[in-house]
């Protein structure tokens, strides 16, 4: 059980924006490298996103979807997993206004990092407390509601 031994769909390709690791979540920019995951940054979470299986792309392959183990172990066993800070995944989905939320699969094992991997095509993003936005046209304020437990979304058109 090493980070980054998987089953599933794998490519080779691209290069890499950064330092990578084994087990690491990585997006694919425009650039076409991997580069870490961020929910903060929608350009480093929206797109194409993967599991890297060592330091090299195009020699040890990404994951896109499947069976992995992760580098930690992230959540309880069936709890849904969300991207978190640079690079990494919790059972925790983000609350801090502006992230991004993004189901990107299930923990399989809560002692040993094995986690189902199928990202989610459907992406949020949290509005803050203090916002108001428009919804066919109308202005509509955000309702208060207790957070981090249940924060408020809003979809990103693709």
């Amino acid at each position: 059980n090493t980070p980054g031994s998987c089953d599933g769909d794998v490519v080779y390709f691209g290069g890499e924006a950064e330092t990578l690791a084994a087990g690491q979540v990585v997006h694919y920019n425009s650039s076409g490298n991997w580069e870490l995951v961020d929910p903060s940054n929608s350009t480093k979470s929206v797109g194409l996103i993967g599991i890297i299986l060592g330091s090299d792309a195009s020699v040890h392959g990404v994951l896109l979807r499947g069976m992995v183990t992760h580098d930690h172990d992230p959540g309880e066993v069936g709890q849904a997993l969300y991207l978190k800070a640079t690079g990494d995944i919790s059972s925790i989905a983000p609350t801090g206004s502006g992230n991004i939320v993004r189901v990107v699969g299930y923990c399989l094992d809560a002692s040993n990092g094995q986690i189902w991997f199928n990202p989610d095509s459907s992406i949020s993003k949290v509005v803050p407390a203090a916002t108001a936005f428009v919804i066919g046209g109308e202005r509509v304020a955000r309702l208060p509601v207790p957070e981090p437990l249940f924060p408020t979304f809003i979809s990103i058109p693709r």
